[in-house]
């Protein structure tokens, strides 16, 4: 129905895979002379479209597409920019992005020979990295969660989020994390540090693939840098955190200190105050004594 030249538009969303319809059969091939066109978009303005390609529609010794391939492009019609020209000979798998919340699919074939085919998935991811460059949160002493963007979707390509933990004073930061679907050689990664800034020396590791390490800041703050590049992606990660009392002598010395010092000012009064009653005590008896003569 949609390989009339007519374009048929289908809504993607966040929280859903969909696919095209399969224009792939290992056994009979695909049609010739299709001319699909099927315009993806979002009903969030914020949201950008991702498309992941798979399957063959040239030989396998092919290295460039010839006839029959997909093209994206970035909008709504064929005059918008290219994204990219697809036949299978330039990666499996590989996830395409639009800028805005709009994308062309078009899928193309020739009177000759048919091959593998092609699978078409589509979602929406959030635009320009998927979170505010910099997030503050308070942190308390129940659990908190923090989840990269989009997930436990795709995080978009090139995501970089900073979040900036603060726990009350007294207290350090406990971080957990519960799932990790990162890029196992760590080209995407999270990095964590004990404070707000990013020094070697308060640098407390990383982890990416699906790793789920346990972190502990040395005070009350506690940076995690969630950074990705823009080869593939995955479905991110999910951790907790809170706030635990700080039992440690960085805490107890100063309160100790503290507290000795009231208890002995206030010794220092009392002594101060039953020594000038003495001296006038003393003071009224020697006048009693001289009248007396």
């Amino acid at each position: 129905a949609a390989c009339n030249g007519k374009i048929e538009t289908r809504q993607a969303s966040h929280d859903e895979v969909k696919h095209l319809p399969e224009m792939a059969n290992s056994k009979t091939g695909y049609a010739h002379d299709l001319n699909c066109t099927f315009l993806l978009e979002s009903s969030i303005d914020s949201d950008a479209i991702e498309v992941t390609l798979s399957g063959r529609m040239v030989t396998r010794d092919m290295f460039e597409c010839e006839s029959d391939a997909v093209t994206l492009y970035d909008g709504n019609s064929t005059r918008s920019p290219i994204i990219t020209t697809w036949c299978g000979a330039n990666g499996q798998g590989k996830r395409y992005t639009s800028k805005g919340p709009k994308m062309l699919v078009v899928v193309n074939t020739d009177s000759h020979t048919s091959y593998q085919g092609v699978k078409i998935k589509y979602y929406t991811v959030p635009q320009m990295g998927g979170c505010s460059v910099v997030t503050e949160m308070e942190v308390n002493t129940t659990f908190q969660y923090l989840t990269s963007p989009n997930y436990p979707f795709y995080y978009p390509f090139n995501s970089y989020c900073e979040f900036k933990l603060l726990a009350p004073e007294g207290h350090f930061i406990r971080f957990e994390v519960m799932d990790s679907k990162i890029e196992d050689d760590c080209s995407d990664t999270v990095r964590v540090y004990s404070g707000l800034e990013k020094k070697y020396e308060k640098y407390l590791g990383r982890w990416c693939g699906d790793e789920k390490p346990k972190y502990k800041s040395e005070g009350r703050e506690m940076l995690i840098v969630f950074s990705a590049d823009d080869n593939l992606n995955s479905g991110g990660f999910h951790a907790r955190f809170y706030a635990d009392k700080d039992t440690s002598s960085n805490y107890l010395i100063p309160a100790i200190v503290g507290s000795l010092l009231i208890v002995i000012t206030i010794i220092v009064i009392v002594i101060v105050v039953i020594y000038i009653f003495i001296r006038r005590k003393k003071g009224s008896h020697g006048s009693t004594s001289v009248c007396v003569k």
